[in-house]
């Protein structure tokens, strides 16, 4: 027993993440913790919350273990390697969660908790000022000294705690409970529907949640010992339940850019009015490119000209909008997801481009083409709005057209007076 021991710590020492205890569920219990931190650290969203929420049952159910192996542990003295090994264990795997905590503290204090029912602070306070008694538990080193801060671990749950982490969940399951109010919901509008972070802060909160069913676990194997099966049941399915809620959440954000992005567009336009249209365009393409990451975007901006004559568009309403004479601009926005196969305009669109007709001979000479009928001959060559084919296409006569896009998915020539472009 010595001797695996021994090996455990060595590979530990020689940069293996966790090594063995010889009690199968606390073994178990600290490959998941890590296997969590790992989650918590990054990566794609859903896939990170899916393998946070398939870890809780295992780790959860490690937590009775792991008290009731540092109470036999602990009579062995404080040099005992098991014990040394389990201590040390506990704090690798809580620095990562201490670098999650930082990130969580720093999302919630931007956000006027004030103007809603939640007590964020207060419950996160809780759980932490918890989990840091429960710390001193797991660092006895007499028997006497556990006995002391069993004692006080149970004291400040039942008189301090106010079941903190459950008073969260209900905050985040829509509907759960008598509040109005919803962290996710909350956190959503705090941050304007950025993505990145809300998810940051999702996953940041699974974490707090997690501690503080940690912490609940141990004062029932403290405390209530045959409570202990019935309330990890309960987190596990509290924990889908907080998947399935976080999950919506984050699809909510996600197709916000549908009513979003006209409004950002608008705010820049407003605040660049005067300045060159090429410099609005590539503002307005930069921000809903940043913000709205999975989709690819298509910005044109030009002067404000009217008539069917001088301008004419052709885009798919699902996914185009425009915006006309405003603030001294003309704007056509068009995006598509990129989770479709990449595209790239080809030469035979740029080949129809230059091609069609912009002149009409009349008996007095040659003239412009108007620009609808410019549009209605490029549709005869282009379809648009079908699988693999252009979403966006347009003429603009004199009117100073400047694109944005990513690199290949967008096209525009000069043609005389007018500017022709296309977005597949």
């Amino acid at each position: 027993m010595k001797f695996l021991l021994l090996i455990s710590v060595i590979s530990v020492l020689t940069g293996s993440i966790f090594g063995g205890t010889g009690n199968d569920e606390v073994d178990n219990g600290l490959e998941v913790a890590v296997k969590i931190t790992e989650a918590l650290a990054g990566g794609e969203f859903t896939k990170s919350l899916t393998k946070i929420m398939g870890c809780v049952g295992p780790f959860l159910g490690s937590i009775g273990p792991i008290v009731g192996l540092i109470t036999g542990l602990i009579g062995m003295g404080a040099d005992s390697a098991e014990l040394a090994f389990l201590k040390k264990m506990q704090a690798r795997i809580d620095n990562r969660f201490d670098q999650v905590d930082s990130k969580l503290e720093a999302l919630s204090r931007k956000i006027d908790w004030s103007r809603s029912q939640i007590q964020f602070f207060d419950f996160e306070k809780n759980i932490i000022s918890m989990k840091m008694e429960l710390d001193k538990l797991y660092s006895s080193t007499s028997t006497a000294e556990f006995e002391s801060l069993k004692t006080a671990f149970i004291t400040m749950y039942e008189c301090v705690y106010q079941k903190s982490a459950q008073m969260l969940y209900e905050h985040i399951i829509p509907g759960s409970h008598q509040f109005s109010s919803n962290i996710l919901q909350e956190v959503i509008k705090a941050y304007d529907y950025d993505r990145k972070t809300i998810q940051t802060f999702m996953l940041s909160l699974t974490k707090l949640v997690l501690t503080g069913s940690q912490v609940e676990m141990a004062y029932y194997k403290l405390k209530v010992p045959a409570l202990l099966d019935r309330t990890k049941k309960q987190w596990v399915t509290q924990f889908k339940n907080m998947q399935i809620a976080m999950e919506k959440a984050d699809k909510q954000v996600e197709n916000a850019y549908k009513d979003k992005a006209l409004t950002e567009a608008k705010t820049i336009m407003t605040d660049h009015m005067g300045k060159e249209n090429a410099d609005v365009a590539t503002l307005i393409y930069e921000k809903l490119t940043n913000k709205y990451y999975w989709r690819d975007w298509f910005v044109v901006v030009y002067k404000d000209i009217s008539g069917y004559n001088n301008h004419a568009l052709r885009y798919c309403k699902s996914s185009g909008q425009t915006l006309f004479r405003f603030k001294g601009f003309n704007l056509l926005l068009s995006n598509a997801s990129k989770k479709r196969s990449r595209r790239i305009i080809s030469s035979y669109y740029k080949r129809v481009l230059k091609r069609v007709d912009v002149r009409e001979k009349k008996w007095y000479g040659y003239r412009d083409r108007r620009a609808d009928d410019v549009l209605k001959d490029l549709r005869k060559k282009i379809t648009t709005c079908a699988y693999r084919r252009p979403i966006a296409v347009g003429v603009a006569k004199k009117a100073n057209v400047a694109l944005a896009a990513a690199e290949g998915q967008a096209y525009v020539t000069k043609r005389r007076n007018f500017h022709l472009f296309i977005f597949i």
